[in-house]
């Protein structure tokens, strides 16, 4: 099981680091620009952050639904739906999820004016009146986040109320548990939040503050999930500190102490301590 949710884990990090190359690059250079002067370029856009969005929720979804099935159901179930290439297929899945939002149009449209993508392309011009709007309306993204952020909170309040339940009944591998439920529920976090501030600003007259926290929430929920696992992952630490060529520290004694006073797990305090 752990070989595939590397693999998936890969697949998932190199795509959030195109996403949020391309969203850098294209929007940056779109900001105050003419919408008509790049029809193809942000066609183009339209699709692949749809794609790259929608694929994005299904992988979070996907995350809580696996440790969901590991805390509440059971090692056996997790191991049956997630075993091996199993993850692969569900990830194939999230991709296909993806791309089918591209064949629902319309698409969200990138508004230069106000460096965010909206369902109307006129939001900013309230004196046009004569277009009809309702028409660039796409209900889908609206239905995929609210779809997302609902069926996190269910699957993240059953696995709080589980922890909970084990904790009081002092299991083995809690601490375990919890610190594994602490990675996924702030992963998955970083991605409801700028779910619903982009579902907030379709409807409602947002602030140029709170569009621009939207978009730094989306590039966070792509590149936050490493600094979570860099954070809580004991192994990810080590390995990362052995890529910068830091082993940890080694505790010296002094030779004064008497003896017969040291503990001889105390001494050797270097790369073995971080093991949990």
């Amino acid at each position: 099981m752990f070989s595939g949710v590397k693999t998936a884990a890969f697949m998932a990090s190199a795509g959030s680091g195109i996403a949020i190359i391309v969203s850098l690059i294209v929007i940056g250079n779109l900001f105050m620009e003419v919408n008509d002067m790049y029809r193809e370029v942000l066609a183009e856009m339209d699709e692949f952050k749809a794609t790259t969005w929608g694929v994005q929720c299904a992988l979070c979804l996907l995350l809580a639904v696996n440790r969901f099935v590991d805390l509440c159901i059971g090692r056996n179930a997790n191991e049956a739906l997630f075993s091996g290439s199993r993850t692969n297929i569900w990830c194939a899945l999230a991709a296909c999820y993806g791309i089918i939002l591209v064949f629902v149009p319309p698409t969200l449209v990138f508004s230069s004016t106000l460096g965010s993508l909206f369902y109307d392309p006129y939001v900013g011009f309230e004196n046009i009146t004569e277009v009809d709007r309702s028409w660039y309306f796409n209900p889908i993204m609206g239905i995929n986040n609210i779809a997302t952020v609902s069926s996190l909170f269910v699957l993240y309040t059953a696995m709080l109320i589980t922890i909970t339940l084990k904790s009081m009944r002092s299991g083995g591998n809690v601490h375990i548990q919890i610190s594994i439920f602490y990675q996924a529920a702030l992963i998955c976090l970083l991605n409801a939040v700028p779910a619903l501030e982009y579902l907030y600003m379709q409807f409602f007259s947002a602030p140029q503050w709170l569009i621009a926290a939207g978009h730094f929430g989306w590039q966070a929920s792509n590149g936050g999930p490493a600094f979570i696992y860099v954070f809580f992952n004991k192994t990810i630490q080590r390995n990362v500190l052995k890529m910068f060529g830091m082993k940890g520290r080694t505790a010296t004694i002094s030779s004064i102490l008497p003896t017969s006073h040291i503990n001889l797990s105390t001494i050797k305090y270097s790369e073995s301590i971080i093991k949990e």
